[in-house]
């Protein structure tokens, strides 16, 4: 966890790694639950920055997780979708 904390400083770098884990998740070389556990890392303390990094994990990997482990992505998504909401009604605001 403190690793990925270090590492949402260097965002591109991040993106960079996940998508890649992504890509092997795709693959089925790693496993689904490395995705599913990354996605509760990035999540866990929601920032805009982290977010930002498990929408673009999501959206590379997040249909073949829909269809190998579709609970277990679903409170992901629940997540996504309720954070996005409200970035989206304070970005209206402001």
């Amino acid at each position: 966890m403190i690793v990925f904390t270090c590492l949402l400083y260097l965002q591109p770098q991040l993106l960079a790694a996940v998508k890649f884990i992504a890509h092997l998740v795709n693959q089925q070389v790693a496993h689904e639950i490395i995705a599913l556990e990354l996605l509760a890392v990035l999540l866990e303390n929601p920032t805009d920055d982290s977010v930002e990094v498990a929408v673009g994990f999501v959206t590379e990997c997040g249909s073949m997780l829909q269809d190998v482990s579709p609970k277990g992505l679903d409170g992901k998504n629940t997540a996504l979708h309720i954070y996005a909401f409200v970035q989206n009604s304070f970005n209206m605001l402001v």
